[in-house]
């Protein structure tokens, strides 16, 4: 049996404001804990191979610089110069 995890997307009209993923089967569980501290209409949810989540979390962040995804251990919003 093949491992599934979940990439969200979490959206306020049709900017994308935060990038998550979560291990859960259920993927809302986890998106529902944002509501307290995010501001956000809309959110996307596709699956992804648990092996990829990671990289695919991070590909996503670069690609849309999401405000809410500041509190990274790493920052994904700019390379870093040597």
């Amino acid at each position: 049996m093949k491992l599934t995890a979940h990439v969200y997307l979490l959206k306020k009209g049709k900017k994308v404001v935060y990038v998550g993923c979560t291990m859960q089967p259920n993927p809302f569980i986890r998106i529902k804990d944002h509501f307290k501290d995010k501001d956000f209409d809309s959110v996307l949810v596709t699956p992804c191979d648990i092996q990829d989540v990671l990289n695919v979390e991070c590909s996503l962040i670069r690609k849309y610089n999401p405000k809410y995804n500041f509190q990274h251990a790493f920052d994904f919003r700019k390379p870093k110069k040597p």
